[in-house]
């Protein structure tokens, strides 16, 4: 996975490259997504390094929403330039689930001596990140299905409709089953039977 980022920066240039010469009479004017879930989002990251040991000026926006489910990367993530802390620039909305009933990303930490997982807690600093970073915690939407789901929770009806909810653009605030914490700057996602009908 890590050194896959350099071959997926090249892709992205190449994307981007694509992006900025096509004419107006041949865009297709649809929104281009990018997830990635588990250790993806690790290649995100080392992505991200190559394409900011070339260019240092701002990244191109490239994607509407961006989404990092289960991501077994560093809580810190989003605190370093190297890490995931630009990946805002690249999207409109950058859309971060988390479970803290993840067991995968648990042993993660233990067996290779990793910091807390992105997608077990969320980031250490949740009230410091970007804005148009959206912090999404699934633990109690999905804290009572079978562990094969803990870790690929999208999986989950509830947890797909908010996915699809972000793809069509919907505004935070406006979709439903979710519930804001303003203290932990977090939105929670309920379980089906309290989402309201979601």
């Amino acid at each position: 996975a890590s050194t896959s980022g350099m071959a997926f920066a090249r892709g992205f240039m190449k994307l981007r490259d694509f992006l900025a010469d096509i004419s107006r009479a041949n865009a297709c004017n649809q929104p281009i997504h990018l997830l990635c879930h588990s250790m993806g989002n690790y290649v995100l990251e080392k992505t991200l390094r190559e394409i900011h040991a070339c260019m240092s000026v701002r990244f191109p926006r490239v994607f509407d929403e961006i989404i990092l489910a289960a991501a077994d990367v560093d809580y810190d993530a989003f605190e370093y330039d190297h890490k995931l802390a630009r990946l805002p620039e690249l999207g409109k909305r950058v859309n971060v689930y988390f479970n803290r009933g993840d067991k995968a990303l648990v042993i993660s930490d233990l067996t290779k001596g990793n910091p807390d997982r992105l997608g077990h807690k969320g980031p250490r600093k949740p009230m410091d990140v970007s804005a148009g970073v959206v912090l999404l915690d699934c633990s109690e939407a999905v804290k009572d299905h079978l562990t094969s789901s803990e870790h690929a929770y999208f999986f989950d009806d509830r947890i797909r409709a908010d996915i699809v909810n972000v793809l069509k653009g919907n505004r935070d605030e406006n979709i439903p089953g979710r519930t804001y914490v303003a203290s932990a700057n977090t939105y929670l996602i309920r379980p089906a039977d309290n989402a309201g009908g979601a």
